[in-house]
C-alpha cells in the first residue's frame, strides 16, 4: 500500500509540473539575442535595427525592437520635431522596460499622460538598457545627449554603495558638459 501512495504521489507530481509547464513556460529567444556587450566595459548596447521576442515564466510574450541607433525608444534615432518637448531615459531594466511589451512600460504610457497635462507634445526617447548600472549608464551618457533632450530621466532603482559612486562620477561628467 505504502508503495502505490508513493506512485500517486509521483504521477500527480508530474501530472502538475506538465500542465505548469505549458501554462508559463518560457519562450527560447531572448532579448539578449539583439544586445552586443563590452565586458571590459561593463556596457551592453542594442544592436540597431533588430528585433527580438522574450517570454519569461508568468509575463506576457514581449517585443524588443531597437532602432537604427540601438535603442527601443519606440521611435527611430534624429533630430526633435519642432515644438516637442523630449525626455530622454537612462537607467536599467525597469526603465529600459524588461519583461513588458514597449507599450506598457513607463517609458511608454508616459508621454501620451504628460502631453495631456501640458498641452504640449512630449515624447519619450529611451536610452535605458538592461543591465544598466551606473557605470554603463555613464557608457550611454553621449547617447543620450545625442537625443536633444529637453530633460534627462534617470530612472533609479535600489542603489547600493557601488550605485552612489558612480553617480558621483557621473555627475562629475555632466556638470563637465554645462
Amino acid at each position: 500500500m505504502p508503495m502505490l501512495g508513493l506512485l500517486t504521489i509521483c504521477l500527480v507530481a508530474l501530472s502538475v509540473n506538465s500542465i505548469a509547464s505549458r501554462m508559463y513556460s518560457a519562450s527560447q529567444s531572448t532579448v539578449y539575442s539583439c544586445l552586443t556587450e563590452n565586458d571590459q566595459l561593463v556596457a551592453a548596447w542594442g544592436i540597431p535595427n533588430t528585433i527580438c521576442m522574450q517570454k519569461d515564466f508568468e509575463t506576457e510574450l514581449s517585443e524588443y525592437r531597437f532602432n537604427g541607433c540601438g535603442h527601443r525608444a519606440g521611435m527611430e534615432c534624429g533630430p526633435k520635431p519642432p515644438g516637442t518637448f523630449r525626455i530622454v531615459v537612462i537607467g536599467s531594466s525597469v526603465a529600459f522596460g524588461m519583461s513588458v511589451p514597449r507599450e506598457k512600460s513607463f517609458a511608454g504610457l508616459l508621454p501620451a499622460e504628460l502631453s495631456s497635462r501640458v498641452g504640449r507634445r512630449v515624447e519619450i526617447y529611451n536610452v535605458a538598457m538592461i543591465n544598466g548600472f551606473p557605470c554603463s549608464v555613464a557608457l550611454h551618457l553621449d547617447e543620450a545627449f545625442a537625443a536633444q533632450p529637453d530633460m534627462i530621466l534617470w530612472a533609479l532603482t535600489s542603489p547600493t554603495s557601488a550605485t552612489l559612486q558612480w553617480m558621483t562620477r557621473i555627475q562629475r561628467r555632466l556638470l563637465s558638459r554645462s
